[in-house]
């Protein structure tokens, strides 16, 4: 295969296949199958997405032209159709658009100020951003906030096989989850019995792929019963996996900060999409929005003269990927410490560094997946990977999973008040 038709030369690769091959290096993984630039673009071969001029391959997400600027807006869930009312109800009264009307929305935002939108699309949780702009870098592409001094008995008391929670759903947490399993951790995937992860039903097969071998619990989160269950299991955990706003879990009272100081050698991994504070920290945004939110689009422009989303869903494995890589170096250094990982930081972090190390190869690269976005069957020679084992059905693991700690407990008090 010549490099003018490898996956290693797509928008990102280098990125994604620096973080994996360290990953796989520092976990003495030997799968020669898996690589990063394979992660970036395998769902979009597997479920044979194909992406156009200014929507994502997976169709959830569109470039729409304001007032004054372009915007991303990125509608995935039918609760996000519903909400167009409300979002576009200060300039425009008594509207209905059907769900995947994207023409009517369209017409609606032409003569709108994107600022405007901007502002009432983040009151409202939907993943909307600028598509025309390349921010700076951040200074910081990963929070990480230490609480114990680290030190050696510390890294010393690393268990075998350690456990991990998975509190995520979609894609990065997912992934992050499903590497950390593969560098030998015991992965327990949690999810609300109200509220299943949604890529369950939207795409089984990658959904298998991602979480085949895991454990399932499933609770219900308004259950008073259920929820110390959940608090139960973090507290047996050795690295947290979520991809909340740190609102939600503090309103069934599970603090971050508090689990990590409360134990030695634990590592609570936050993956956003803005951010876990400040104005950004409430903010709704998923792979794609938050990609162009990063200045993707832009460079897009800047190589064609068109804007266009890159990649499918790119922000989600390339967060995956380095949240296992910073959750696993936190574990293996001592732990102690709380890790916050943004889905638009880590594009924008690695777009810059890429832009940096060679511009004009950056944007060949997007030059490449306009031409070869819908024929990524030539990129994947051997087809793709496939699933090891089966996924759980939802709540499979719930007896044994809870037998087991009550075991424990039991013996834990058994031996500290004989």
């Amino acid at each position: 295969m010549t490099p003018a038709t490898s996956l290693d030369t797509l928008p990102l690769a280098l990125s994604a296949n620096l973080a994996l091959a360290r990953f796989r290096q520092v976990a003495q993984i030997k799968d020669e199958q898996l690589t990063g630039a394979n992660l970036l673009y395998e769902r979009a071969f597997m479920l044979g997405l194909v992406p156009t001029p200014t929507f994502s391959p997976n169709g959830s997400c569109h470039l729409l032209p304001c007032r004054d600027a372009l915007l991303a807006v990125n509608l995935p869930r039918s609760s996000d159709w519903e909400l167009l009312p409300a979002w576009l109800g200060p300039w425009r009264d008594n509207l209905t658009i059907a769900p995947g009307d994207w023409p009517a929305l369209e017409h609606q935002c032409r003569e709108l100020a994107a600022g405007d939108l901007l502002q009432q699309a983040h009151s409202l949780g939907l993943a909307v951003a600028v598509a025309d702009e390349l921010p700076p870098p951040p200074s910081q592409p990963i929070q990480i906030q230490c609480f114990h001094h680290r030190s050696r008995t510390t890294s010393q008391r690393r268990k075998d096989i350690p456990l991990v929670v998975d509190l995520s759903s979609l894609w990065a947490g997912p992934l992050c989850g499903y590497l950390l399993q593969k560098a030998g951790c015991r992965v327990i995937k949690v999810e609300g019995l109200n509220r299943l992860d949604g890529a369950r039903t939207g795409f089984p097969d990658f959904y298998q792929l991602l979480n085949q071998g895991k454990e399932s619990v499933a609770l219900d989160f308004k259950s008073a019963a259920d929820i110390e269950r959940l608090k139960q299991l973090i507290a047996h955990a050795d690295i947290v996996i979520e991809a909340s706003r740190p609102r939600a879990l503090h309103n069934i009272g599970i603090h971050a900060e508090h689990w990590v100081q409360s134990q030695p050698g634990r590592v609570w991994l936050s993956i956003t999409g803005y951010g876990r504070h400040g104005a950004d920290g409430a903010r709704v945004g998923f792979g794609d929005d938050t990609a162009t939110a990063a200045g993707l689009s832009r460079i897009m422009f800047e190589a064609t003269g068109d804007y266009q989303i890159v990649g499918d869903a790119i922000a989600d494995p390339l967060t995956g990927i380095h949240a296992a890589l910073s959750a696993w170096q936190s574990y293996l250094a001592g732990g102690n410490e709380l890790i916050s990982i943004s889905l638009r930081d880590t594009v924008s972090f690695c777009l810059h560094n890429e832009l940096n190390l060679a511009r004009e190869h950056a944007l060949e690269s997007c030059r490449r997946w306009r031409r070869l976005g819908n024929q990524l069957d030539q990129l994947f020679p051997t087809g793709p990977r496939i699933p090891a084992t089966d996924c759980a059905a939802p709540g499979q693991h719930n007896a044994s999973v809870f037998a087991e700690l009550d075991l424990f407990a039991g013996a834990f008090h058994q031996q500290h008040h004989p």
